[in-house]
């Protein structure tokens, strides 16, 4: 009897072991989380400084030109230039030399500032985030996108 028992109790604990196991692992992969993991989540403001300002609906796109999954990304980004979205790029370095990477590949935003000195943080290249004409950020995402991803900063853009 006690033997039946213990085999019980064990089964439970490996089944609230493989529960737990899924819930802090995998399940959090599940959802579509807003929040970048540089800083940014929708809701948050972007201080407009001297050269980064608002006014109108902007994307604000951080590349490299060291970056691999930036240079992949290119043609999506050619694409929503072709939407014309006002488009703001920010680099994590020098501005002249991500201004001429970007040339390079066909795009033309409205300005490329450097990141730290408008006060944006990003954990890493590609990142894109979509603010509003007050500069309230309504759209975050991080990474080369699939073609989900793609289609869903396209329909939040219209």
């Amino acid at each position: 009897m006690w033997a039946k028992r213990i085999e019980v109790a064990a089964n439970i604990a490996v089944l609230v072991a493989a529960v737990s196991i899924v819930a802090f692992t995998i399940a959090p992969r599940l959802r579509k989380s807003p929040v970048l993991p540089g800083r940014y989540e929708v809701g948050d403001r972007i201080r407009e400084t001297d050269q980064l300002t608002f006014g109108a609906p902007t994307l604000i796109l951080n590349t490299a030109s060291s970056c691999t999954y930036c240079t992949a990304s290119m043609e999506f980004y050619a694409r929503l230039q072709e939407l014309g979205v006002r488009t703001i790029a920010v680099t994590p370095e020098p501005s002249d030399v991500n201004a001429r990477y970007l040339a390079s590949h066909g795009i033309k935003p409205l300005a490329v500032l450097s990141a730290s000195a408008n006060g944006l943080t990003f954990s890493g290249t590609p990142a894109l985030l979509l603010v509003d004409g007050r500069g309230v950020v309504n759209g975050a995402w991080m990474g080369r996108q699939t073609a989900d991803g793609e289609a869903e900063i396209i329909r939040a853009l219209k």
